[in-house]
């Protein structure tokens, strides 16, 4: 979704967003998406990714090098920092075996998330 804000009203935008954010944790409770992982989890995930990253070559695709294990786990906890942040600032997501492929290559291979980790206890 992209939403796309007046320059002079970027202020007033912000203070309405962080307000109904607020609210809404007050009556539902923290968001579950900008819950953080523990470190444990992200180890996990990041080996889901890289079995991903093998079935995505598997079916032909030229699949981007992964970061180290160390660097995608701060990565990913940048981008939930981000999330529990009223300022998050330029955060980009950590790598992904699906990074620049089409569409159907989430099709073939889906990608993997904290459900997944569940799944395998």
């Amino acid at each position: 979704m992209e939403i796309s804000v007046i320059e002079d009203q970027d202020d007033a935008f912000h203070s309405a967003a962080t307000a109904c954010k607020a609210q809404a944790e007050v009556e539902l409770g923290p968001d579950p998406a900008a819950i953080a992982p523990t470190p444990k989890d992200l180890e996990g995930l990041y080996g889901l990714q890289l079995q991903t990253r093998d079935c995505l070559l598997a079916e032909g695709y030229a699949v981007v090098e992964p970061p180290s294990e160390d660097v995608w786990i701060e990565e990913t906890l940048n981008v939930y920092r981000a999330l529990n942040s009223t300022d998050p600032g330029d955060v980009r997501p950590p790598w992904s075996p699906h990074d620049g492929l089409d569409p159907t290559a989430y099709t073939l291979c889906p990608p993997p998330g904290i459900a997944d980790l569940e799944q395998q206890r």
